[in-house]
């Protein structure tokens, strides 16, 4: 016999069974055998997508489950025939990931699931030894170029960086960060479906955020070329982003895509099932009638009416197997679902069912010390809460530094079930003391990662200033990841927080407050509408911000800033506007003046000089001069080197190309001091057409693509890094007629 040691707690454990019933895999034997040829297509170097869709316990957890369980009989089996000989033997790595309602708020949530899985992270594992399992295991993927990646994966699962690391991470701006996360995870999806057959599995996938679904959109195309296939399970619900996604997959992978939507089970299966959970003749013809009408085909249902009966002593099993104990009339059914699972958590002790409703409203997931804080006048939680694992209804994951142990709802509707049987004042209470909880017991650093979750119970618990407050926080938090989708949903949920708490305002100084409030927030969605390619909207918001400021008259620096993002002056489109807009940056100016606010001041002056730069009227280009000389007396090097970039830029074009030089070498040594490694790229770029210009091409490879290059690698811009690659190699090549080095820079 062969015997195992444990090693550690199995990450998302399956939980038991109810009443040791194993619910069969009924009535999808075409869907089954349709995966089964997707995995057969694996094997065989194929890859390919498959979508898994149905309605809410119909049976799609159950179906990847036995096809999981199919590869692992056949690996085994294979292993037996071809013994060490891998090529034949090897089964498909196997990787999956769960999403879940409370992160959608949380970019990349779906991503961390996975990453997580892949390392087996335990939930009460310190960070420190996350962190070397990390390296140990992106060392063994990338060999000798793991430095390229692996900051990037640290950064993602929030480990501890080295310095060096560190470095490279801050010296990024949000854009570039976003592509190097992307370009990190496709490089290890890559990199493992590289060794060999590998399946990522994604459940619930209704509940993904909407930059996960970005980022496996861009993964998809691996399964062309790699043995990769993409298990993607979800609810077909029209409001969720998935919606959007699965059509995409649909018309742009017909020739990889595999789309099961399963549908009820007919009479038949539904009646073979029921035999297979109880046995054949133990229910009365029209009792059976009865769960096939309510269960109307979900095998969910159906299983939980068989285990309604077991709980009320309907059903009882002696050493001949199951038999009914006494005639089974309608109402021994639940009407509905809903009215089934409440029967349920009814057959609960009181204390059990208050432990449950109580769990219900933290979440689908929950932890022991926020539980423990509103069960304060409970006694014995903790047996209460073994009670609830021995009926199958809640199972334990595992331990988190700061919450306890955290348990999870075996079925995600009777948590649903559970909450709405809870009344919806005892909701709202409830809801505020797990906000207050969650405030109390997490650190300042952690806190950032549930700012969503607080947003949501401070709604719930009509706590509309605290929600805009959290709401805020994870808007902020995306936006500096660049997870600009999230950061645009929080932003306009935010807009309407205050459109509600404007109608509460009580007095002038709270509506001068919430005004604020709403153009700083209107403001940051404007510049994240830009930075999605959204013009329409951003300029929309831009002009909203104009009637906002003067209602804001008090204070004329919110007029100011309006005037400088409007779209004639910040985002112009032709001449017109152009010309349209130097009134208004010159209103700004006056104004700035007028307050001594220099910082607008400066602000003013550069858009006035930009304004007139580009309408080649040199009457206002000495106040861009005025700008950078007020810029240097700040010292605010970032904006002077925004300006001389700018300026430099403008007269690079011009008929002034030495002007535009000055100016760019000037901005050279400030980018470089700033650490500011983008500037100093296109910096390079731009100063470098002088000697293209002038045909010293060997000074233009040696002294500024060649640098490019190289701090393109050092921070792992991958777009900047094949333009300068290819700048590099034309050079090479056709300039200085070295084909063969140019051509392999190209190549590369």
């Amino acid at each position: 016999i062969a015997v195992y040691r444990p090693l550690a707690p199995q990450a998302d454990a399956p939980a038991g069974r109810p009443y040791g019933l194993s619910v069969p895999l009924i009535g999808r034997e075409d869907e089954l055998l349709s995966l089964k040829d997707c995995i057969l297509d694996l094997r065989n170097g194929r890859g390919g997508i498959v979508m898994v869709t149905g309605e809410k316990g119909i049976g799609k957890s159950l179906l990847v489950s036995e096809l999981a369980q199919h590869v692992i009989r056949e690996g085994a089996l294979l292993g037996e025939l071809y013994g060490r000989d891998t090529s034949q033997s090897a089964s498909p790595t196997w990787l999956r990931a769960r999403c879940r309602s409370y992160d959608q708020s949380l970019p990349y949530s779906m991503w961390l699931d996975l990453l997580r899985g892949w390392l087996g992270v335990r939930a009460d594992e310190p960070p420190a030894e996350t962190r070397d399992r990390l390296h140990h295991e992106t060392e063994a993927l990338w060999g000798d170029s793991v430095a390229e990646h692996h900051a990037y994966l640290a950064t993602l699962l929030s480990l501890p960086l080295e310095e060096e690391s560190a470095e490279r991470i801050q010296s990024l701006d949000a854009e570039g960060l976003r592509q190097r996360f992307f370009f990190t995870l496709w490089s290890w999806v890559k990199a493992i479906s590289g060794r060999g057959p590998l399946v990522l599995a994604f459940s619930d996938v209704h509940w993904a955020d909407s930059t996960s679904l970005d980022l496996l959109r861009h993964c998809l195309p691996l399964c062309d070329h790699q043995e990769l296939l993409w298990l993607i399970v979800f609810r077909a619900d029209r409001t969720s982003p998935v919606w959007e996604f699965r059509h995409r997959v649909e018309t742009e992978y017909p020739h990889r895509v595999t789309s099961l939507s399963l549908p009820p089970l007919t009479e038949g299966q539904s009646n073979e099932m029921i035999d297979q959970l109880i046995g054949a003749g133990t229910l009365p013809a029209e009792t059976r009638a009865l769960i096939l009408d309510k269960a109307q085909g979900n095998p969910y249902y159906m299983a939980e009416l068989v285990y309604s009966l077991i709980a009320q002593g309907v059903l009882a099993r002696d050493t001949n197997g199951w038999r009914a104990t006494r005639a089974i009339a309608s109402l021994d059914l639940p009407d509905s679902l809903q009215s089934l699972l409440l029967a349920r958590i009814d057959s609960l002790s009181a204390g059990e069912r208050r432990v449950l409703q109580m769990a219900a409203v933290i979440g689908s997931v929950f932890w022991f010390k926020v539980l423990e804080g509103l069960a304060a006048d409970v006694p014995d939680l903790r047996r209460h809460l073994t009670s609830l694992q021995r009926a199958e209804l809640i199972y334990e994951r595992g331990r988190l530094p700061d919450l306890g142990m955290e348990y999870v709802f075996k079925s995600s509707l009777m948590r649903d079930a559970a909450y709405e049987g809870t009344l919806s004042a005892q909701r709202v209470t409830r809801h505020r003391q797990v906000a207050e909880q969650l405030e109390r017991l997490l650190g300042p650093e952690t806190l950032t990662q549930y700012a969503g979750a607080l947003a949501f119970h401070y709604h719930r618990a009509e706590e509309s200033k605290k929600e805009l407050f959290y709401t805020l926080q994870a808007a902020d938090h995306a936006r500096g990841i660049y997870a600009n989708a999230e950061a645009l949903e929080h932003y306009t949920d935010a807009l309407e927080l205050l459109d509600r708490i404007e109608v509460e305002a009580a007095g002038e100084d709270q509506l001068y407050a919430i005004r604020t409030q709403r153009f700083e927030v209107l403001d940051r969605r404007r510049d994240m509408f830009y930075m999605r390619g959204d013009a329409e909207a951003g300029r929309s918001d831009a002009q909203a911000l104009l009637p906002l400021a003067r209602q804001l008259e008090d204070d004329p620096s919110w007029l100011i800033d309006a005037l400088l993002q409007q779209p004639s002056v910040a985002h112009w489109r032709s001449r017109e506007e152009l010309e349209a807009g130097v009134p208004m940056a010159q209103q700004a100016l006056a104004l700035a003046r007028q307050l001594g606010d220099r910082r607008r001041e400066m602000q003013s002056l550069a858009a006035i000089g930009s304004l007139g730069l580009y309408l080649h009227d040199p009457d206002v280009w000495e106040h861009a001069e005025q700008a950078l000389e007020l810029a240097r007396q700040l010292g605010d090097q970032r904006f002077e080197l925004r300006l001389l970039i700018g300026m430099g830029q403008v007269y690079a074009w011009s008929d002034q190309p030495e002007r535009g030089v000055k100016y760019l070498e000037a901005a050279l040594p400030l980018s470089q001091a700033l650490g500011d490694k983008m500037s100093e790229m296109a910096l390079l770029d731009l100063i470098g057409l002088q000697f293209e210009r002038s045909g010293d091409y060997h000074r233009l490879l040696t002294d500024y693509h060649q640098k490019r290059l190289t701090i393109s690698r050092e921070i792992g811009h991958r777009p900047i890094e094949g333009d300068a690659l290819m700048h590099c190699g034309q050079i090479q090549s056709l300039r200085l007629g070295d084909y063969e080095a140019g051509l392999a820079l190209l190549e590369e």
